[in-house]
């Protein structure tokens, strides 16, 4: 699956170390990676690439997995098609919300589930529908969360 952008849906029992917030920002700097990070009780990470060029998911899913965790577990891996991918850039860019840390590391933090769904709708509004056999983001989402 090289050369190609990937989105990653993790889901944690819950993400509290200030140290492991600041590694998950540090790392997807330096892979350039964006999404979303809520923290505190369920956990739960949302991560893309920036760029269609390769694919960082992978060695950015690896990196967390090595991390001790209560419970971290991958809910939803795939490949997504660039104007997807510029939905999400979009949504990220264009919503702020106050718990956000700076958007240096690609990633937005939050701290309530409820406010996943704005960056949801934003990104599949900025987004022309899907490919054929391609979720929204939405979806990808819902799947995610529905995945057992």
């Amino acid at each position: 699956m090289h050369g190609a952008s990937h989105r990653a849906l993790l889901a944690f029992h819950h993400i509290l170390s200030s140290k492991k917030i600041k590694t998950l920002h540090a790392w997807s700097q330096e892979l350039e990676l964006q999404g979303l990070l809520k923290v505190g009780y369920p956990g739960m990470l949302l991560v893309a690439d920036r760029a269609p060029t390769s694919t960082r998911v992978p060695e950015y899913v690896r990196r967390i997995k090595r991390l001790p965790w209560q419970s971290c577990e991958v809910r939803a891996y795939g490949p997504v098609p660039l104007p997807t991918l510029d939905g999400l850039t979009h949504a990220l860019h264009t919503l702020a919300v106050p718990a956000s840390v700076s958007r240096r590391s690609g990633l937005v933090q939050l701290e309530r589930m409820k406010d996943l769904s704005a960056f949801m709708q934003a990104a599949d509004a900025a987004a022309p529908p899907p490919f054929h056999g391609t979720l929204s983001w939405a979806a990808f989402y819902r799947q995610a969360w529905r995945a057992s």
